[in-house]
């Protein structure tokens, strides 16, 4: 046999498929059905003999056909068998980037927030400190920003009600809004956990009790404080309590300092 003709057949064997062979025995079957069977004799003893036919055409042709159809319905079962492996790992990364997605959405939603919030200066709000300076009598004011974000467009009014209400009773004619009872403070940013001292230093104060109410607005609140300072024998001390501008009235910071007459905490 020579290269070429070799070289064919394999050619052709490759290119050949289990259809082909069902054909193929579909044909041997059909040409054994019209072809003359061979007859056996078999003896059986004192029966006689025992006859039988047997086409070998139709018998290769059943071989045939059944053979290749076994061998497809294998080759078959083997493709489905890689689509659903297929399908289940396309189906897993279909699921993996469907998680990915989900998390990128996530963090771009919490950036997105923390931009917004930068901007609002999201749940922080302003508080007004006393500074003591008990040797000289007096305090400095400083504004704190107790929150995690930037205090933006900040305005503080700290209104001196215990002069005022002493005018009020002498039946002086009072502004409640003037600069006589009112300190006006006006901060574009306080960054996040600073504090701002305002430029009224060394603010006075007298023996007694002094009462300060405080209302602040930035963009992400509003608050009324109440700041209570007590200097008695010489000694100064504190508290206050903050709350929201709102009926609400809920409570967001309070500090009592050490030594502070009980008697003036209703005050707050």
């Amino acid at each position: 046999m020579t290269t070429k003709l070799r070289a064919f057949l394999r050619a052709l064997w490759i290119q050949l498929k289990p259809m082909h062979f069902i054909f193929l025995g579909a044909i041997l079957a059909a040409i054994g059905s019209i072809s003359s069977p061979f007859v056996f004799t078999i003896p059986i003893g004192d029966l006689g003999f025992y006859k039988f036919s047997l086409n070998p055409l139709t018998l290769l042709g059943a071989i045939v056909v059944s053979f290749a159809t076994l061998y497809q319905n294998w080759k078959s079962s083997l493709k489905t068998n890689n689509i659903l492996d297929n399908t289940k790992l396309q189906l897993e990364k279909l699921e993996s980037l469907t998680t990915k997605n989900e998390q990128l959405a996530e963090q771009l939603n919490d950036a997105a927030q923390h931009i917004v919030l930068n901007i609002t200066g999201g749940d922080g709000y302003a508080s007004v400190l006393p500074v003591v300076n008990s040797d000289l009598g007096n305090v400095t004011l400083a504004i704190e920003n107790k929150g995690n974000y930037p205090l933006r467009n900040l305005s503080v009014r700290i209104f001196n009600a215990t002069d005022y209400n002493k005018a009020k009773a002498l039946d002086e004619k009072v502004d409640v809004l003037s600069k006589r009872f009112n300190l006006y403070v006006e901060e574009p940013v306080i960054g996040t956990r600073m504090a701002v001292m305002l430029k009224i230093e060394n603010l006075k104060i007298l023996p007694g009790v002094t009462n300060w109410n405080i209302f602040s607005t930035s963009l992400s609140s509003s608050t009324v404080q109440k700041l209570i300072i007590s200097r008695i024998s010489g000694e100064i001390k504190t508290a206050t309590k903050i709350y929201s501008a709102d009926p609400k009235r809920e409570i967001l910071f309070e500090s009592v300092s050490d030594g502070f007459p009980d008697e003036y905490l209703n005050l707050l």
